[in-house]
């Protein structure tokens, strides 16, 4: 998911509850952003996140989103825990720093 033509890192900090407190760095993520992710299969995808945080057994902050299309693995649930709600195939956590602002949005000067 990152590589030389990657998406812009973003930092967070997260509490203590696993949730992100604030999100920042060249690009500002938050819940409701709509954002876009190029998965393993060369495939982008669009969604809005809907959590932030860290996920037990997992190394660094991640976010859930609820994908536009029913192309993820989940309903919002990771290991039997409800973290947000969405239909079923439309959720999918990834790494924080694979997500970037949705291009459809941007405006040429934005990029």
């Amino acid at each position: 998911m990152t590589g030389p033509n990657s998406m812009a890192h973003v930092d967070a900090t997260v509490s203590s509850a696993g949730m992100a407190r604030d999100v920042s760095g060249s690009d500002h993520l938050s819940l409701n952003s709509v954002v876009e992710v190029e998965l393993t299969t060369n495939k982008t995808v669009f969604g809005t996140v809907r959590w932030i945080g860290k996920l037990e057994g997992i190394e660094g902050p991640r976010i859930g989103l609820e994908l536009e299309e029913p192309t993820g693995f989940n309903d919002g649930t990771f290991s039997g825990q409800r973290l947000f709600q969405c239909a079923p195939y439309r959720g999918i956590f990834v790494k924080l720093d694979s997500c970037r602002p949705d291009s459809r949005f941007q405006f040429p000067g934005d990029r």
